[in-house]
């Protein structure tokens, strides 16, 4: 059971008055969100009802069917989004859908309506565009400027996808609502990087899973390697034996087509991602595989998946449509 006095206390909150009525009305929901990350504690669950922790930004209102809007991600910069309400929808679930190389979150969002009337999920598919967002700022989350330097983690990429969704669940009118992250290709390696250095999930409690769908390259849970392979080479604060051990114990699923296995024109053929494995499918395998043996040596909790769509390539909609995503999923 929450202690509100307190935990209110321990976020330095001058007075109770700045919970407003509704995070009252639903301070018992927030507590029994059914999200699988024990790291998540009652302090941070009810940092969520105190106002300040995002940018302002104009309440969004969603119609049914598709939709597109602008969600400001940082004060001055804002991300158009794609949506999709559908007839199924409840208000009990919501699919952040992160794009791949194309930047075509539109068609993303198309391709995720099936899957979002099969589950009853309202689909959000931000638009990273690649003259703001080029690689080291999507794949690679911008945790490193270009001369190799690190940024502040304000400034992360990642750390615009909370305000997205709290955004989305303020425009709901459900701050609590439970969601799903999922990309693929490029998204997937950007939804991996994420869960691998990201400390903003406790911005916004309610994360069921995290799919990386045939991710390029991953973050192989070692310092061996240079980031963005490894966490090699990065400063303690930003990487250190707790931030592996939190990436090991997330929801996260890696979810390949088994034919993805071989290079194409988009594939990461660098020497550093080829140590991972010659085709997308042997790396998130290889990955999966040093994630348990990891998590085993060290008494750590392992929360990873792995889930492989049998003779499926390197296609987003076939991976979104297949019978296997339910398992992805965890539905």
């Amino acid at each position: 059971m929450l202690d509100v006095a307190k935990s209110i206390a321990e976020i330095g909150v001058d007075s109770a008055t700045r919970f407003n009525a509704v995070g009252f009305a639903n301070l018992s929901r927030l507590a029994k969100v059914s999200s699988p990350m024990s790291i998540l504690t009652s302090t941070s669950l009810l940092a969520l009802l105190v106002s300040g922790t995002a940018p302002p930004t104009s309440q969004n209102t969603f119609t049914p069917g598709a939709f597109r809007t602008t969600i400001e991600v940082e004060r001055g910069t804002s991300v158009e989004v794609f949506g999709y309400r559908p007839s199924t929808y409840r208000k009990e679930r919501m699919f952040v859908v992160f794009h791949g190389t194309l930047r075509n979150a539109e068609e993303y969002r198309d391709h995720s309506i099936e899957m979002a009337e099969k589950y009853g999920a309202m689909v959000i598919a931000p638009m990273f565009d690649e003259k703001r967002f080029p690689s080291w700022r999507y794949q690679r989350g911008g945790v490193l400027n270009r001369d190799g330097s690190t940024r502040l983690r304000v400034e992360w990429t990642y750390a615009m996808v909370p305000t997205i969704i709290n955004q989305v669940r303020k425009g709901e009118g459900d701050p609590f609502m439970p969601y799903w992250l999922m990309g693929h290709s490029a998204g997937g390696q950007f939804v991996d990087r994420m869960a691998a250095l990201s400390p903003f999930f406790d911005r916004a409690p309610g994360l069921q899973r995290i799919i990386a769908a045939n991710p390029g390259s991953l973050i192989f849970p070692t310092f061996d390697w240079e980031f963005s392979y490894g966490y090699g080479a990065l400063p303690k604060e930003v990487a250190d034996q707790e931030t592996l051990k939190r990436y090991l114990a997330l929801p996260l699923v890696l979810y390949s087509g088994s034919a993805d296995n071989k290079p194409d024109e988009y594939f990461d053929a660098s020497p550093e991602a080829m140590r991972q494995g010659p085709g997308r499918y042997q790396r998130a395998s290889a990955c999966f595989d040093l994630g348990k043996s990891v998590a085993a040596e060290k008494g750590w909790t392992f929360g990873w998946k792995r889930v492989v769509a049998e003779g499926v390539d390197h296609d987003h909609e076939k991976m979104f449509n297949h019978p296997l995503m339910k398992d992805a999923l965890g539905l």
